[in-house]
């Protein structure tokens, strides 16, 4: 066959002509197609036919992939009684799959004139203008849709006005997408009866149904919107849901009504619920089969947007754990569903993975994943368990506040910090530590971290949050958080001496005075109080047991305050105690006199190290600074002398 334009169709003449049999076509047809059709346009056994009637066939050619579609009117002008004339289109299945209203294919069909003419030897072109379409009958269309999807043979009734009737089962078959359409048969002969030895058995016929067929309730429903679907004779939601997801089944017509209640179901809806999507899957179970519909309801289709919606993130998870698909979506498919979970679904999807991670197999890694990527800080609740808080927080260090710490169980937390050592989420980690008691561990966690534990348990000092366990352990091991560079980079001197309670007032600092003086002048001067005098007691003490530059800035900068609560007899007990034991001692000055001590020291270092502005910033008497620079040598030669006093 020669090509020719797509809007062109193959025909052929059937009649009287020693015998029923082709008299002329324009295609030249397989032996069974032409068989076939030499019995399909012959007359319908028992229909009897005035001059003025004719009826309508279709059926499918499967060897040359063509469809019949032939008009059967009387040839009373023959000589043998009951011949006809037989127009039949050959619609080349590619042509039939892309026309939305079959009718127009009517208006090709005419009555012969002049049997012998040539015309029928050559392709038709199909007419740019359709004949006008007659109203289906309604009765007759949900006739059809409620019978042939439910895999019965259709009987219609025979006085329907026949255009009526003719455009009824037009109207069912425009709206059949390509694979329904190839395979639908029917005959509108009116008082036809099937003689047994027809080889055809037509979908649809006019006739007394043999038996009623009982239709559940239920059915209605999509009866209903199936058949005013089909009347509209347009490209409809519907029919476009149909036509997608309808070309890859392996039994369409079984399926037929699975697809319309699908979209009935989800029509203005944004996702179809676990329930439906495993209905659908279980309904079509095989696989390849109904593989369209499937992914879009996995949510991995081509489409966008997908006539059927995907079904929701919890669902997607029931099915991948049920062993259902007929598909397994490849993980790069699986992941770009994922790739923003909604944070208000985050919690769900962690429960399921936690009760169904074993059955969700392979998918379990990148389902987690997908997961832990899509979370923030308003999802880690406590909806969350623990070992997924735990989970997401170990992967995504940028999610760890305080707050979402301190939901972690004890295992949980300890876990997390072994993870971040010395970062800025193990410091973190460690303000929410310090508030709990870890028994036995506290210590191994103090000298694991000492700087991070320490400036937690002074943060939590402060606010009377610290737990009592950890007084006691940094107490204890003060020497691990004296070996660190604290207390530099401590913000304000009440934080510094939360810190030197907590470490008890160390001795020995180990820090020389130079460094307590650089970390003061950085710090905010907030401390008040009782807490005051203990701060400046113990940098006191820290200037004047080293020589050097610093020692002169700390008693610049706790002399003018300190030396009147010492002169007053006001010192609270532990800083005078912590003075009479740690101020350094001349055997010429009374111990007791911590006063004559200070002055003593003064005098020392000035021997050593000068600093007038320094000295000139304590204000002292004019005997007192006479001491100082002075008074020191006097009494150290006194006390080589044992009898001084002579």
């Amino acid at each position: 066959m020669s090509m020719r334009g797509t809007e062109q169709v193959d025909q052929a003449l059937f009649g009287y002509s020693d015998g029923h049999r082709q008299i002329s076509a324009s295609l030249r047809l397989p032996s069974k197609d032409l068989y076939n059709l030499s019995a399909a346009s012959d007359l319908a056994g028992g229909a009897k036919l005035n001059a003025d009637e004719s009826y309508l066939t279709g059926l499918p050619l499967a060897e040359s992939r063509h469809y019949a579609l032939i008009r059967t009117w009387p040839a009373p002008e023959m000589p043998r009684p009951g011949c006809v004339w037989s127009h039949v289109l050959l619609i080349d299945f590619r042509l039939l799959s892309s026309k939305s209203d079959l009718s127009e294919f009517l208006g090709l069909l005419n009555r012969p004139v002049d049997p012998n003419a040539k015309i029928y030897g050559e392709p038709i072109s199909l007419a740019s203008t359709s004949p006008a379409r007659a109203t289906p009958h309604y009765e007759s269309v949900t006739e059809i849709i409620g019978s042939y999807y439910s895999d019965n043979p259709v009987y219609l009734d025979g006085k329907v006005e026949r255009n009526s009737l003719e455009a009824s089962i037009l109207a069912v078959w425009s709206q059949q997408w390509p694979r329904l359409r190839t395979s639908f048969s029917f005959r509108t002969a009116a008082g036809g009866e099937r003689r047994k030895s027809e080889l055809i058995k037509y979908d649809v016929q006019v006739g007394s149904r043999p038996a009623p067929v009982a239709r559940e309730e239920a059915d209605g429903r999509w009866i209903a919107a199936a058949a005013a679907d089909a009347q509209t004779g347009r490209v409809t939601p519907l029919r476009r849901f149909l036509w997608r997801y309808g070309r890859d089944l392996a039994t369409p017509r079984r399926h037929y009504r699975t697809l319309v209640e699908l979209f009935l179901e989800t029509e203005n809806r944004s996702e179809v619920s676990s329930e439906q999507a495993v209905r659908i899957f279980d309904a079509i179970p095989k696989l390849g089969d109904g593989e369209i519909l499937k992914r879009d309801i996995l949510g991995i289709g081509t489409a966008s947007p997908a006539p059927c919606p995907a079904v929701s993130l919890p669902g997607l998870l029931r099915l991948l754990a049920s062993g259902r698909l007929g598909i397994i979506p490849t993980e790069h498919e699986l992941t770009r569903r994922l790739a923003s979970v909604p944070p208000d679904e985050i919690a769900t999807l962690a429960m399921y993975i936690d009760r169904h991670g074993p059955a969700l197999g392979q998918w379990e890694k990148p389902i987690q994943a997908s997961v832990i990527a899509s979370a923030n800080h308003s999802t880690i609740t406590s909806e969350l368990s623990d070992r997924f808080r735990r989970i997401i927080l170990m992967a995504r260090p940028d999610l760890v506040d305080r707050t979402r710490a301190t939901a972690l169980s004890d295992e949980g937390l300890l876990e997390l910090l072994s993870h971040h050592a010395a970062d800025d989420v193990g410091r973190t980690l460690s303000y929410v530590v310090v508030r709990r008691d870890f028994g036995l561990s506290n210590a191994e966690l103090l000298k694991s971290r000492p700087s991070d534990i320490f400036g937690a348990a002074v943060t939590a000092a402060r606010s009377h949050e610290l737990d009592p366990a950890w007084v006691s352990v940094i107490g204890d091991n003060a020497s691990a958080i004296l070996n660190t560079h604290w207390p530099i980079g401590v913000s304000t001197t009440t934080d510094l001496t939360k810190g030197l309670v907590l470490l008890r007032f160390p001795k020995r600092s180990e820090r020389t005075a130079d460094v307590w003086a650089g970390a003061l002048s950085s710090m905010s001067d907030d401390v008040t109080g009782d807490d005051r005098t203990r701060l400046h007691g113990f940098l006191l003490k820290e200037a004047l047991q080293t020589k050097c530059q610093g020692s002169w800035k700390l008693a610049a900068a706790v002399l003018p305050e300190l030396r009147p609560i010492i002169l007053n007899g006001t010192l609270p007990t532990d800083v005078y105690q912590m003075l009479m034991n740690d101020l350094p001692r001349f055997n010429s000055v009374g111990y007791w006199d911590i006063n004559k001590r200070i002055l003593a020291s003064l005098s020392q270092l000035r021997r050593s190290i000068q600093d007038d502005e320094a000295l000139n910033a304590l204000n002292l008497s004019r005997d007192e600074m006479h001491f100082v620079l002075e008074g020191a040598d006097k009494e150290e030669k006194r006390s080589m002398n044992p009898f001084w006093w002579f």
